[in-house]
């Protein structure tokens, strides 16, 4: 997150001071270990390495730092039909936002009582924009879509959106997780003539035959190794589908 010049600078330019003190520094700190608060500390030395001259990312970074204003033409749409929504990003960073990524997921929403360690249904996961470039305190329009299968479940849903840089730093939302989402746009979602609903049960998601929660604590594995993933379908509940993943280095 910090500018690696810059950094480099403040590191050499410390160099010979830091040399200079440190037999007095060293004592001090030795002696007053368990006596520091951590409340009067700066946040370079408590967030970081704790070295007193360290650098921390979070002295430049601030979570939901991406802001979206997002609006649909339809809040309600056939099943079938394409929901597009349009509006604007903005990078509230004073930084510039390189290797950006914006992600969209839809859910079909659920009671309270559903809710529970699984969140709402997840219907749809995908890119919207990749290798964004935006400029600090800048802004540019996006627009998104989502082809609504036809087989769409009527009812009440939400397409929420997240942003991140490096495929793996979270500007706005969490993506890797159900419940802790993004800037969100709600609609509804209706079928014409015979109910062809398709739906995937998040309740009988298993990871190697143990239950997988999508707004819980996740399991662990080890990276090469295969992993079974297994879930069921309604309306035909006899149904089932397997999907072997492997989670490279």
């Amino acid at each position: 997150m910090v500018h690696k010049n810059t950094f480099l600078k403040k590191c050499l330019g410390m160099i010979t001071p830091a040399l200079i003190v440190a037999m007095s520094t060293v004592t001090v700190f030795a002696q007053e270990a368990d006596t520091v608060d951590i409340d009067e500390q700066p946040p370079s030395l408590v967030r970081g390495t704790g070295e007193s001259f360290g650098e921390d990312c979070f002295d430049y970074y601030t979570f939901n730092s991406v802001s979206l204003g997002l609006s649909a033409d339809l809040d309600t749409i056939l099943a079938g039909s394409p929901f597009v929504v349009s509006g604007t990003i903005t990078n509230e960073n004073t930084y510039p936002l390189v290797d950006g990524q914006v992600y969209a997921k839809v859910f079909r929403k659920v009671t309270d009582e559903e809710f529970g360690a699984q969140g709402n249904d997840l219907v749809a996961f995908f890119k919207v924009e990749d290798n964004v470039v935006l400029a600090g305190k800048k802004s540019r329009a996006l627009t998104a879509s989502w082809n609504t299968p036809y087989y769409a479940t009527p009812g009440d849903y939400q397409m929420v959106f997240f942003v991140t840089t490096g495929k793996r730093f979270n500007h706005l939302g969490l993506s890797f997780t159900d419940d802790i989402v993004g800037y969100p746009v709600d609609f509804s979602v209706t079928q014409d003539g015979e109910l062809r609903a398709l739906r995937a049960s998040k309740n009988n998601v298993t990871l190697n035959e143990e239950p997988y929660y999508f707004a819980a604590s996740y399991g662990n594995f080890q990276i090469g190794t295969d992993s079974a993933v297994k879930t069921s379908w309604t309306p035909s509940k006899k149904q089932s589908r397997s999907i072997l993943t492997k989670i490279e280095p």
